[in-house]
């Protein structure tokens, strides 16, 4: 079942730091693009290719961020543990909270009317690109992600996300 209650508190901790992550995105070049199948969740906008884009590492997290051209509208892909992600394919992704020791995923989505997140996410993450400075913020950063909501079998969401940093 989709826990909205949830959603809305992540969201805050969201939007406290999206605002400064999308600022540092002004000295980037990318473009976060989604498409949905009919009933995929947790968007209720519709697919769309946005071009203010910032990918970070915070708190142990690797943060992939959108926001639309209108500045409502928002999306956040968060990956565990993001220090130790690489290139290549990872299969059979679960939510952050199920999945402590491995690669875990949450998506989270906001708009004018709140923010959604799942409470159970199921994803494949290809990293096609991650480059990183010694200090390990993120300069380069290509994936594409199928995420379904609750159920493995789930519509999908399919988010592309390319970042380079100038």
């Amino acid at each position: 079942m989709r826990i909205i209650a949830r959603a809305f508190a992540l969201a805050a901790a969201g939007l406290l730091t999206f605002g400064a992550a999308s600022a540092a995105a002004q000295d980037s070049v990318g473009a976060f693009t989604f498409t949905t199948e009919p009933g995929a969740f947790p968007t209720y906008v519709q697919p769309d290719t946005w071009y203010t884009v910032n990918v970070f590492q915070y708190d142990g997290l690797l943060n992939l961020d959108g926001e639309g051209a209108n500045g409502f509208e928002w999306m956040r892909v968060e990956l565990s543990p993001g220090e130790q992600l690489t290139t290549g394919r990872y299969e059979n992704v679960r939510s952050i909270s199920e999945n402590p020791t491995g690669v875990g995923i949450r998506v989270i989505a906001g708009g004018r009317s709140g923010a959604l997140s799942c409470a159970d996410d199921y994803a494949t993450v290809d990293i096609m690109e991650l480059e990183r400075t010694a200090d390990g913020n993120v300069t380069r950063f290509a994936a594409d992600i199928e995420h379904h909501c609750d159920s493995p079998t789930a519509p999908a969401l399919r988010i592309r996300v390319k970042y380079d940093e100038r």
